[in-house]
């Protein structure tokens, strides 16, 4: 895999992964001020890949739309079902950008 390739790959997850985020920001919650904090640090993480595939003269990729989430998620009946939700997009974003973090430090050495 090329770094044009995995860093299309990580723009696409991420940029899934902020629609999710999106979501949770969106509801009451005793943490949403941590979640737009993450948002924002997302945000920028796309941006910095985005310049990076301008500089390499790569077609940047589109952004992932509203519909990356199902209706089932966002409409969950309880508090209680919502913060499971938010656990597992908290956990899986870490995982995401830990694995980022490792395959593209893989290019730099």
């Amino acid at each position: 895999m090329t770094i044009a390739q995995m860093l299309h790959l990580y723009y696409d997850r991420l940029s899934t992964a902020s629609v999710f985020l999106e979501q949770v920001e969106s509801e009451f919650s005793p943490y949403k001020n941590d979640v737009a904090c993450v948002q924002r640090s997302v945000v920028g993480l796309l941006c910095q890949l985005a310049l990076t595939l301008t500089h390499l003269k790569e077609t940047l990729p589109n952004s992932a739309s509203r519909e990356a989430m199902p209706e089932i998620y966002r409409t969950l009946p309880n508090t209680a079902s919502q913060d499971i939700r938010n656990f597992l997009i908290s956990r899986d974003l870490s995982k995401l950008v830990n694995s980022m973090k490792t395959d593209i430090g893989r290019f730099v050495k």
